[in-house]
Order: structure tokens, then C-alpha cells, then sequence
């Protein structure tokens, strides 16, 4: 259990990293950025950021096609809640993999609003 909370709060820190990273406003090479965070930490299947309607503004792995996660349990529960959250096992829509997702919310009235989310590899 000890393990797993460790791996957790990895997950909540990275993602908070990253809506501040996003709070800037400029996601020109957000994309590049954390497709090197992807590659450099295996335990991601994904790392990216979406809007508050879940369309996937940023991602990790390059699809070529739009992506929206609005109806992922861990994504509602964030916007939902301000919260930074964690979903169940779902298979990634990109990658057909085995994960759990998490997310954190960037809600504020002063911020462009954005939410941070990471898919981790369960066989990691």
C-alpha cells in the first residue's frame, strides 16, 4: 500500500507541475514536452492536458485525431470536484493498453481553465 500511495502523490505532483506549466497559456510545444515526459517515465502510457469539456488539447502521443475524454469516470469527478482525482481500469483509447487515469483540475477564474491528466501503465 505504501508503494502505491508514493506512486499516487508522483502522479498529483507531476500533474500539478504540469497546470502550472499550462497556466502560462502557451501550449505551442506542449505536445513535444510531454511526449519527452512519456518517453523519460515508462510508468505513463500518456500524459496530457484538456479543456474543461474534455477535448485533449495536449498529448503525449501524437494521434492525428481528436480526442475527447468527458465521459471518463476520473475526468467528470475532477471537473466536478476541483479536485485532483483517480479513475479505474479502463483500456486507453489510444493506445488499447491496460491503465488507470488520473486528473487535475486547473478551474481558476484568473487561469485559463485545463486539466492535467496521466494514464499509468498497471504493469508497470
Amino acid at each position: 500500500a505504501g508503494q502505491y500511495a508514493e506512486t499516487r502523490e508522483g502522479v498529483r505532483q507531476l500533474l500539478a507541475t504540469l497546470t502550472t506549466a499550462a497556466q502560462a497559456g502557451d501550449l505551442r510545444d506542449c505536445n513535444a514536452s510531454v511526449a519527452k515526459l512519456v518517453a523519460d517515465f515508462p510508468q505513463y502510457h500518456n500524459i496530457g492536458i484538456t479543456n474543461p469539456q474534455g477535448d485533449v488539447v495536449c498529448s503525449g502521443i501524437p494521434s492525428g485525431v481528436s480526442s475527447n475524454i468527458a465521459d471518463r469516470g476520473f475526468f467528470k469527478e475532477a471537473v466536478a470536484t476541483g479536485q485532483f482525482t483517480q479513475g479505474e481500469f479502463q483500456l486507453g483509447r489510444l493506445t488499447g493498453l491496460p491503465s488507470i487515469g488520473f486528473a487535475y483540475p486547473l478551474l481558476h477564474a484568473d487561469s485559463a481553465p485545463c486539466v492535467a491528466i496521466a494514464t499509468l501503465d498497471l504493469a508497470w
